[in-house]
């Protein structure tokens, strides 16, 4: 633990922010950020958030800024808690304020060696985010933006920019109707590198789409 280090409560949740920072603040030993502004994180602090405000994709971040990340979740759930390890954090805990100690495992967080920033993303990929939002809204033409978030493991943010990346070069027909927009594949649309210019989305996406449920 640096003598500069804090404690940061990131969530968008005012009544659960008062909260996190009520059982933090018991143990005078914590010192805990005032703020919420997660520019503020720098290495060495710890960061408490809720698994809703901070996807597998933010947690990398912080970890690579050399922050330990402690990540509350609602419901647990083994297959989320991996992701989150792989992404770097430091811990995933179920979201239980009045019954766990919190405080101790933000101690824990504070004493552990900085984390390695080559750690945050072992789990390398071999399809982009891209290819990945790709042949997901292929595999799931009614999809929303949100779902597909959630299946990739990036925030809304960043789906709607490769979505509007993946517009922009002809993979897929953006169309507004009211308020939403929904997104069609081209199917007929070939690969930017020249070593997969051969390569049809319709062929990609018939190679990888999900088998049908048996009867």
């Amino acid at each position: 633990m640096t003598d500069s280090a804090v404690v940061h409560v990131l969530t968008r949740d005012p009544a659960l922010r008062r909260a996190l920072l009520a059982h933090l603040e018991a143990d005078e030993s914590l010192p805990v950020a005032a703020g919420s502004d997660p520019a503020e994180v720098k290495p060495g602090d710890v960061v408490v958030a809720p698994s809703s405000d901070c996807l597998p994709e933010r947690c990398a971040e912080f970890a690579a800024r050399g922050a330990r990340v402690i990540v509350l979740a609602t419901l647990p759930a083994e297959a989320e808690r991996q992701r989150y390890l792989a992404a770097g954090v430091f811990a995933y805990l179920p979201m239980a304020i009045g019954s766990r100690p919190l405080p101790v495992d933000v101690r824990s967080a504070m004493a552990a060696p900085l984390p390695d920033p080559a750690a945050a993303h072992h789990d390398w990929l071999l399809l982009t985010k891209h290819g990945l939002v790709l042949l997901f809204l292929g595999s799931h033409p009614a999809v929303t933006v949100t779902e597909i978030a959630t299946a990739i493991g990036i925030s809304p943010d960043r789906t709607r920019r490769i979505l509007n990346d993946l517009a922009a070069k002809g993979f897929i027909t953006a169309k507004k109707a009211g308020r939403s927009t929904s997104y069609t594949i081209n199917p007929d649309a070939r690969f930017i590198h020249p070593a997969m210019a051969h390569v049809s989305v319709r062929g990609v996406i018939d190679a990888t789409r999900p088998p049908a449920a048996g009867p």
